[in-house]
């Protein structure tokens, strides 16, 4: 519908059957028109007229004038739109002139949502302007106000913790005449205050768990006391799990089967082994310690498809354990229902094992599956790849080869 607005408005502007000359005043005219039925017509749809701001920046003098009717008519149809405001705000970053304007807006309407565009905009002062000053000056005032107000929610948290890390992450975050040390441990203790902070005020949310281990010097203990608030995260049990990955294997396997207990109780075990298992694969080196932790896996309730997959590529590359296996693993649980893990254990025998194999796997594979006919289409397919790939390999070995006269 938008596009009939911009149609009739150019009909408009083309009455005329004399040859004119097109002039930014006069493409600003149908654009006008276009802005003034997209008012009428799509009052509620925001990025539509901010488009406009993005479309009119090529004619000096006439885009400042146009852009100024723009922002006065999302002003004046958005008066509490979270994001029209701190565009509205951001359009002037003159000093603290923006922030100015999001005060203003806050006193008349103290919400979550234009708290969080507050904070974009100090993010957005730290990339585009250097502004170190004004930023420190706006960022206290701001956690002062969160604090005195209690108005704290769990995305204010994440958001502003978030928003620290990047601005001590860049180098004006450091004070000219500053000692480095002092610089650093100033953003450290804010950080840890707010990340301890905000665990305390919403113990059950994973994300806060997790951003609040990474400020703690001792990240075991820190981990140990998110899980005893969050015994079934699979987020909080990966990061506890990992860092015995890396040190030692026999207390891995005790921490990962303890893991799997917890997380079992909640709604994300496979994905939690899924990931564990990604990180199995790709560091340890030692094929029996891969088999122990795919058998705990196995012991577990069923293992989902991308689990099946993951282990069974990583020992087709590595081929140290019995493939066949892991395929009988994979299609006793899945078997009914992915004709692509037929087709893979069918293509794997072919080129390793024997045909005749290949064939009872196929005449399995067809009583097994719910839908056989796309196991046929999908088998056919593979079987056409293969001799296309033989018929090359063929034609390239039977090539007469150049004797060494006709090279010289």
């Amino acid at each position: 519908m938008q596009k009939n607005l911009l149609t009739s408005a150019t009909e408009e502007a083309e009455k005329s059957t004399e040859p004119m000359l097109v002039t930014p005043v006069m493409e600003f005219a149908v654009a006008r028109v276009i802005l003034e039925n997209a008012s009428k017509n799509f009052p509620n749809d925001l990025p539509f007229r901010l488009e406009f701001v993005t479309r009119t920046r090529r004619h000096g003098n006439h885009t400042a004038k146009f852009q100024d009717e723009i922002y006065e008519n999302i002003q004046r149809d958005f008066p509490e739109n979270s994001e029209a405001i701190y565009r509205i705000a951001k359009r002037d970053m003159t000093e603290d002139r923006p922030f100015q304007i999001m005060r203003s807006a806050l006193e008349k309407n103290d919400t979550e949502d234009l708290r969080l565009k507050y904070v974009d905009l100090l993010q957005d002062y730290v990339s585009d302007l250097k502004k170190p000053k004004i930023v420190k000056s706006q960022f206290g005032t701001f956690l002062a106000e969160m604090n005195e107000k209690n108005l704290w929610t769990e995305k204010l948290f994440l958001k502003v913790i978030s928003f620290i890390r990047f601005f001590h992450s860049q180098k004006i975050s450091k004070e000219k005449n500053a000692p480095k040390k002092d610089s650093k441990n100033i953003y450290a203790e804010i950080l840890t205050e707010i990340s301890r902070k905000s665990v305390e005020k919403f113990p059950k949310n994973s994300e806060l768990w997790l951003a609040y281990v990474e400020t703690e010097n001792d990240k075991q203990k820190a981990l140990a006391r998110a899980l005893k608030s969050l015994p079934n995260s699979a987020e909080i049990s990966l990061k506890y799990v990992t860092r015995f990955l890396k040190k030692d294997w026999n207390t891995f396997k005790l921490k990962f089967q303890e893991a799997m207990v917890r997380v079992a109780l909640g709604p994300d075990l496979q994905s939690f082994q899924v990931n564990v298992c990604r990180l199995v694969t790709r560091r340890v080196k030692d094929s029996s310690q891969r088999k122990i932790f795919y058998q705990m896996c196995y012991d577990m309730p069923k293992v989902s498809l991308e689990f099946h997959r993951m282990v069974i590529d990583r020992e087709i590359e590595a081929k140290e354990l019995d493939i066949r296996y892991f395929f009988e693993k994979a299609t006793s649980d899945y078997g009914k229902v992915d004709a692509d893990i037929w087709i893979q254990y069918i293509q794997w025998e072919r080129q390793h094992g024997s045909q005749t194999k290949a064939n009872d796997i196929t005449l399995r594979a067809k009583r097994t599956l719910e839908n056989p006919t796309e196991f046929h289409v999908k088998l056919r397919t593979s079987q056409a790849s293969e001799n296309d790939g033989m018929e090359w390999g063929d034609a390239l070995a039977s090539m007469p080869k150049k004797s060494k006269a006709s090279r010289k």
